[in-house]
């Protein structure tokens, strides 16, 4: 009693001099503006007042995006005047489509003009973002609109200007001395080196840039430029850490033509070669990603013809940048060893865009590239598809009894793009050794060798939760797709950091199960046993179609009855058993013991140490019914709640969606109301 009393008497210190950084408003407002909508409605909120009176100031602050005509169900443009003075982004953008002319009233815009200014002249300049999406004409509308928000501007993005109007980017870059990132996309009337005013042919000297800007982030993307300009721009931006540049297009001969309508618009230059990007890293010494385009047009060497050894020398110039893009027709088998001599350890993300070529060829080179790359966070390919037939590593009989092993593509024959079956090999396989990728975008392939593509499936969820399980963004396409218990999407559960789901379907979505128990956030015992009841009937009746069974690591040929019971017989003691006499004595088989002391299959194992496990992974039963088993078995003893961070969850397809998906869209608003369902 005497050590508390002394206690409460001892002298305090000043509190003000003890504030942490959250206990600062100004700071703690800083922090959760860049938390996302969803961590701020459903966790911000709730842990104190002040953070609730914060959070709920930025919530407010949403996106005022301003459309030529009033959306059915949204606000008119007198509530979106209002919200202005809140919000810290505006968007412009047309109603539904593209359109060359603008349609949106002289009075309508007068009026945002005019609320803007009075808003930027009641105090500070609350929008910082500033998007405009349709064709402005620079003098009566984009120029006094720059010009109103420039002093508080951090983030601009032109896109879609069409081809009537000419904007200086020089002008921009001056009235707008906080801008931070700029963002300039499918702009052909972007002729850097002119000012022209409207309905007159009159060129006026450009404005001179300033020796330094604040730029930090810079996206060029199809802008008529020169050389000289480019590099003239990329001088000011000393302290650069993204670029992204993809295919400046050459200048028009403003005196022949005002319009570059039916005019070749050539690449000025290539991204590709030496010098170019010798340029680039002596510009911007600070770069951290890099995101280039390689379309040439005759306009210097191809991204394929370049040898492991140049693309070495090429990366040795960037030796701070951990994110690449690329943008280009094919890939080439150079550039991933090229990539990972380079970059061993700092490279965290990786972009792909290709177009043409062979596709699965590409991505068999990504897949190879995963196989040894332990440090990548975020993997950006929509467009290389990857077989499941690669993540199968127990080997999959097919209807005939025979067994493929992995069939890889010719690499030293570009020319051949079909696969090779090979001997069947050794079961020791690589698997993926990103461990902590955070974001996924890729296509798969379900193999034909399946006898069900609910088992590729299977194994292909399967493999992604096991291999990528700390997943945030997740974006999987392919032709077929199942939305059934039974395809073993649910394993996806299992991703307790993901955050956004995206499934894009090329042609159908073939099952569609309605029963969307499993997406609660928390299932309760009896729910979970009529999902045990059910895969257990699921998988009897899979049992009485299947004939040929597989066991881990090991091919065997399960037989029908009559045969099982001549093999009960006598034997030759020599002979294996379970169908392993059918395979022939090879080196490649020491692993295995054979021997007839047990009339079971259990005489056959394979000496693997571990049973299963790869890379400290546990592989096991991966495709299998056991795996869907053991998933509800687990929710039901340990309770572990349901993407508890998803935020969106959509499914895209080119077709109209079934009337099913439909439904099921709306079973799981129904189940999960705070999730974004597209």
């Amino acid at each position: 009693m005497t050590k508390l009393t002394k206690y409460l008497r001892r002298p305090r210190k000043n509190s003000a001099l003890n504030l942490s950084p959250l206990e600062v408003p100004e700071l703690l407002e800083l922090i959760l503006s860049h938390f996302t909508t969803h961590a701020l409605r459903y966790t911000a909120l709730l842990v104190c007042r002040q953070w609730f009176r914060i959070a709920s100031g930025i919530l407010l602050a949403s996106p005022v995006t301003w459309y030529e005509y009033p959306q059915n169900g949204q606000m008119t443009h007198q509530e979106l005047l209002q919200g202005l003075q809140y919000s810290r982004s505006l968007i412009i953008q047309h109603r539904t489509f593209y359109d060359s002319s603008v349609r949106q009233e002289p009075k309508l815009w007068d009026k945002l003009l005019e609320r803007l200014d009075t808003l930027s002249k009641d105090g500070p300049f609350k929008i910082q973002e500033l998007s405009i999406m349709v064709p402005l004409p620079y003098d009566l509308y984009l120029f006094p609109l720059i010009t109103t928000m420039a002093q508080s501007l951090t983030s601009l993005r032109l896109e879609n200007m069409g081809c009537n109007w000419d904007i200086p980017l020089e002008r921009v870059l001056n009235l707008c001395p906080r801008l931070l990132a700029l963002h300039a996309d499918y702009t052909r009337s972007f002729f850097y080196r002119h000012i022209i005013l409207q309905g007159r042919h009159v060129v006026q000297p450009r404005p001179a840039l300033p020796a330094r800007l604040k730029l930090r982030h810079l996206s060029l993307e199809r802008i008529a430029m020169d050389e000289n300009d480019f590099f003239g721009l990329l001088r000011s931006c000393q302290d650069l850490e993204g670029l992204r540049v993809i295919r400046l297009n050459e200048p028009v001969d403003l005196d022949k033509t005002r319009y570059p309508i039916g005019h070749r618009l050539d690449t000025v230059i290539s991204m590709v070669e030496l010098s170019v990007l010798e340029k680039v890293a002596e510009c911007c010494p600070r770069l951290k990603s890099v995101d280039i385009s390689f379309f040439t047009h005759n306009r210097g060497p191809s991204m394929g013809s370049i040898s492991t050894e140049d693309w070495i020398q090429r990366f040795a110039l960037f030796p701070k940048v951990a994110q690449w893009s690329f943008h280009t027709f094919d890939i080439s088998k150079s550039i991933f060893e090229a990539i990972t001599k380079s970059h061993p350890t700092n490279l965290t993300s990786l972009e792909i865009c290709s177009w043409g070529g062979s596709d699965i060829l590409n991505g068999f080179l990504l897949h190879k590239y995963l196989c040894g790359s332990p440090h990548l966070l975020h993997i950006k390919a929509p467009r290389l598809v990857v077989d499941t037939a690669w993540f199968d590593l127990e080997g999959i009989l097919d209807s005939r009894g025979n067994y493929y092993s992995d069939q890889y593509p010719d690499l030293n024959d570009r020319n051949k793009y079909h696969f090779i079956r090979k001997s069947i090999q050794p079961f020791h396989r690589q698997i993926w050794a990103c461990r902590k990728l955070r974001t996924l975008h890729l296509s798969f392939k379900l193999n034909s060798r399946h006898d069900d593509v609910v088992e590729a499936e299977r194994l292909m969820f399967g493999y992604l939760v096991r291999v990528c399980p700390r997943l945030q963004d997740l974006q999987i396409k392919h032709s077929k797709f199942s939305i059934a218990l039974k395809s073993g999407f649910c394993l996806l559960t299992r991703l307790h950091e993901l955050r956004r789901l995206k499934l894009v379907v090329d042609r159908q979505v073939l099952r569609v199960s309605l029963n969307a128990d499993w997406i609660r956030k928390h299932m309760t015992p009896g729910q979970c046993i009529k999902m045990l009841l059910r895969m257990k009937r699921y998988e009897r009746n899979e049992d009485v179609k299947c004939m040929y069974a597989r066991t881990p690591f090991l091919p065997t040929r399960l037989l029908p009855l009559p045969y099982l019971e001549q093999l009960r017989k006598p034997r030759d003691p020599n002979a294996g058993w379970a169908g392993l006499d059918l395979i022939d004595d090879d080196d490649r088989y020491d692993g295995i013991r054979r021997s007839d002391e047990t009339e079971c299959s259990k005489e056959n194992s394979l000496e693997t140490g571990l049973e299963g496990i790869i890379d400290g992974v546990d592989m096991r039963n991966m495709g299998k019914w056991e795996d869907l088993i053991h998933l509800f078995k687990e929710r039901m003893l340990e309770n572990w709640s349901c993407w508890p961070r998803l935020e969106s969850f959509e499914i895209s397809q080119d077709m109209p969606l079934l009337r099913r998906v439909g439904r099921f869209q709306e079973t799981v608003k129904l189940l999960r109301p705070e999730i974004e369902v597209l």
